[in-house]
C-alpha cells in the first residue's frame, strides 16, 4: 500500500509541476527579460545525436509586460510568450512549435540560476513533463540549459548552448 501512495504521490507531482514553482517577483520578471532580450545562437541536440543550429529573437513587448521569442532552426520554427502573471507572483512561460509540439511552464530563480518547470504534448499527442536548469555566464551573453523531460515513459536529458549575438534592435 505505501509503494502505490509513493507512486500516486510521484505521480501528481510530475503531472502538476507548476503547482509546486517558487514565487517570483517584478524585480525576478525584469531580471528575466534582461537575461533574455536579444538575437541568439544557439547549438540543440538533434534525434540523431547531432546538433542543429537555432536563432532565437527575443522582444520585450513595448509595455515591458512580456516577451515574446521566435526560434528558427532545421525544419521546425516555434514562439515562446513569457509574462508575469502578478496575482500569483509566477512567471509564465508558453512555448508552440510548428510540429505541434506545445508546453507551459513556470520559470523562478534558483540563486543565479533558473529553473523551468511545465508540462505539454508533443505535436503526436504524447505527454511531456520537464525541469530545465538554466545557468548564465559571460555578463549574461551564455545561457547554458540543462534540459531533463519525459516524453510518454522515455526519459531524456539534453544540454544546450545558446550565446547572445546582440541585444535587440527594433
Amino acid at each position: 500500500m505505501l509503494r502505490i501512495s509513493a507512486l500516486v504521490f510521484t505521480a501528481c507531482l510530475l503531472s502538476t509541476p507548476a503547482a509546486f514553482s517558487q514565487e517570483s517577483s517584478a524585480g525576478d520578471f525584469r531580471d528575466l527579460l534582461s537575461a533574455w532580450e536579444g538575437h541568439w545562437r544557439g547549438e540543440v541536440p538533434n534525434p540523431d545525436g547531432g546538433t542543429i543550429v537555432v536563432h532565437a529573437d527575443c522582444k520585450v513587448t513595448t509595455d515591458g509586460k512580456s516577451m515574446v521569442c521566435h526560434t528558427y532552426g532545421g525544419d521546425l520554427s516555434g514562439i515562446w510568450f513569457i509574462t508575469y502573471d502578478s496575482h500569483r507572483k509566477r512567471i509564465i512561460s508558453q512555448w508552440s512549435q510548428s510540429d505541434g509540439e506545445v508546453s507551459r511552464s513556470e520559470i523562478s530563480k534558483d540563486g543565479a540560476n533558473w529553473i523551468a518547470k511545465g508540462d505539454g504534448a508533443t505535436g503526436d499527442g504524447e505527454e511531456l513533463v520537464f525541469q530545465h536548469k538554466i545557468t548564465l555566464s559571460d555578463d549574461g551573453n551564455t545561457h547554458v540549459w540543462n534540459r531533463s523531460q519525459t516524453v510518454g515513459s522515455k526519459t531524456e536529458t539534453s544540454r544546450e548552448e545558446w550565446k547572445r549575438l546582440y541585444p535587440s534592435r527594433d
